[in-house]
């Protein structure tokens, strides 16, 4: 829970609107468990990201 109190995520509302079914079920595989985030993953990020 730690590492999810730093997460910061900045996408248009549309477009999170758009994907909400998608980032609803990867959180909750997240939160129970059933998917694990490992320390070597890699995360595509586009231009707009930043960090």
């Amino acid at each position: 829970m730690k590492m999810l109190s730093g997460l910061q995520v900045n996408v248009p509302f549309a477009d999170a609107l758009e994907q909400m079914p998608l980032y609803a079920k990867f959180l909750k595989e997240l939160l129970t468990k059933k998917r694990r985030l490992l320390d070597d993953d890699t995360v595509d990020m586009t231009e707009e990201c930043s960090a």
